[in-house]
């Protein structure tokens, strides 16, 4: 939210299925694609979606080996931004 980014401003958080749409599970360590996403880190990116076991948690997914899970809404971590076009 309110990111300018490459002269747009309407970025924002990929929702789960998105985001598990990018994962490539066929490697690991980061388990993406690094030719278009080269600089992906292992460690847990936000999704824009509620973790349906806890309500208070949203849904990440870590790129170390393409496993999601719940983490905080009040805990940080990284983010991938997507923008309809």
């Amino acid at each position: 939210e309110n990111m300018t980014l490459a002269g747009y401003t309407d970025w924002r958080l990929p929702n789960i299925k998105e985001l598990r749409s990018i994962v490539d599970y066929t490697v690991e360590l980061p388990s993406i694609d690094l030719d278009f996403f080269p600089e992906t880190t292992g460690s847990p990116y936000w999704s824009s979606t509620t973790y349906h076991v806890e309500r208070t948690q949203v849904w990440v997914i870590g790129f170390y080996s393409g496993v999601g899970g719940g983490t905080p809404k009040g805990m940080g971590s990284n983010i991938r931004a997507v923008r309809d076009i």
